[in-house]
């Protein structure tokens, strides 16, 4: 499976295992690489833990901001 693939199918899976688990987010964001090998149970190598990496951090963001969005709409 190339890593497109990968992403396609399993970031949201991923974000969401992070998202419910803070222990474990706060592995990702002190060793991105150990807790994405958890997560994923599958031996990437260098260049794939980077792209994944990248993706992973930019669908918590996103998500993030989609939250504090989500509770302004509650304040209107």
């Amino acid at each position: 499976m190339d890593i497109a693939e990968f992403l396609k199918e399993k970031l949201g899976e991923i974000v969401e295992k992070l998202k419910s688990d803070p222990k474990l987010l706060e592995k990702f964001k002190a060793q991105p690489d150990v807790a994405l090998r958890d997560v994923t149970g599958i031996p990437l190598n260098d260049d794939q833990l980077k792209a994944v990496e990248k993706a992973v951090k930019a669908a918590l963001e996103t998500s993030g901001l989609a939250d504090k969005l989500e509770g302004l709409k509650k304040l209107f």
